[in-house]
């Protein structure tokens, strides 16, 4: 059995230009997050709003999805390539090749994982497909982080920890490092000495997603869910305290994605595309542990069948010999 650890952000995903409209879609887990007090009102607001910024969400993840598929102008948000990938360790999951996979992220937000993790499963249709989302304030790092507080690091007993005692995944404890494979944009230098050529250290994926394009999609989504748009501008105000300036000859949903554009620098164009797969090393090298691990199965299949083959022909010789006497 085999473990597949994936990083975040520039290695299966860029969320820079996504990043705001996520905050927006995810309010209360931002408040609460990030620990960001609110007034008696807006909290009663706030709740009034969750179910329909959730409609919105799941719309959202649809739509985003639905561009990442398009053939000709696939949006960029998720890696070119990595979409197939998980379909393909979704198969190797089913035959029991691989037996968990994760996302162990420096990422602060936990929203951002789950925003990965819910593109991903709505693609393979499985909502059990990835067994946990660690991210920097994951209660099982806290240890590594309070050690170092400018750790930025992963390390191996961090990870075994989180695979042996993570309920969804209860590795066993004579867990080791051959049976788990990394992909990850940094060199993590512990855990790379640990995993050796099972850490698989990818090219950094710097495609920003066109800004002007998920502008259509959210606002499309906020209208089809009938959000409240005054509401949702009322609690941004606590995110952005010296960005939002209302400006009235703009609409108030214009004036929230003027704020999100504000501090989203440099995303690509309209009609840019994100980069072919096939030149992407990146996903060349995630292919390259794919194939490892297949063929690391065929191997222990065979073994288990000569080892079959021994007992059954022990057994038979056995069986001539007592019939002999």
């Amino acid at each position: 059995m085999s473990y597949f650890i994936f990083d975040l952000d520039q290695t299966l995903a860029n969320l820079h230009s996504i990043y705001y409209f996520l905050i927006s879609l995810r309010l209360k887990q931002h408040f609460n997050e990030y620990q960001i007090p609110i007034s008696y009102q807006d909290q009663y607001d706030l709740e009034d709003l969750e179910p329909f910024l959730n409609n919105a969400y799941d719309l959202f993840v649809k739509r985003i999805l639905n561009e990442e598929l398009s053939p000709y102008h696939p949006l960029g948000v998720i890696r070119p390539g990595i979409l197939s990938i998980m379909k393909h360790i979704h198969h190797l999951k089913n035959k029991g090749t691989i037996k968990h996979v994760l996302i162990y992220s420096n990422n602060s937000s936990l929203y951002c994982l789950q925003f990965v993790k819910d593109i991903i499963e709505e693609y393979v249709k499985s909502h059990r497909f990835l067994s946990e989302l660690v991210h920097w304030y994951h209660p099982m790092r806290k240890e590594e982080i309070s050690s170092s507080p400018n750790y930025i690091g992963k390390d191996w007993n961090t990870l075994r920890n989180i695979l042996i005692e993570t309920p969804s995944i209860q590795a066993p404890d004579s867990l080791s490092p051959s049976e788990v494979y990394f992909f990850d944009d940094m060199n993590h230098k512990e855990l790379s000495d640990k995993l050796k050529k099972q850490y698989y250290k990818v090219t950094p994926y710097l495609y920003k997603a066109s800004f002007e394009k998920l502008t259509m999609i959210y606002k499309s989504v906020l209208y089809d869910t009938q959000i409240d748009i005054l509401k949702l501008f009322r609690l941004l105000l606590y995110i952005f305290p010296n960005d939002i300036m209302m400006d009235f000859n703009k609409s108030t949903i214009n004036n929230i994605v003027n704020v999100f554009e504000k501090n989203t620098e440099n995303s690509a164009g309209y009609n840019e595309r994100p980069p072919l797969q096939k030149l992407d090393y990146g996903i060349t090298l995630i292919k390259r542990g794919l194939k490892d691990v297949e063929k690391k199965n065929v191997k222990m299949g065979r073994l288990g069948d000569n080892k079959k083959q021994k007992k059954h022909h022990s057994t038979y010789k056995k069986r001539r010999i007592s019939r002999k006497k």
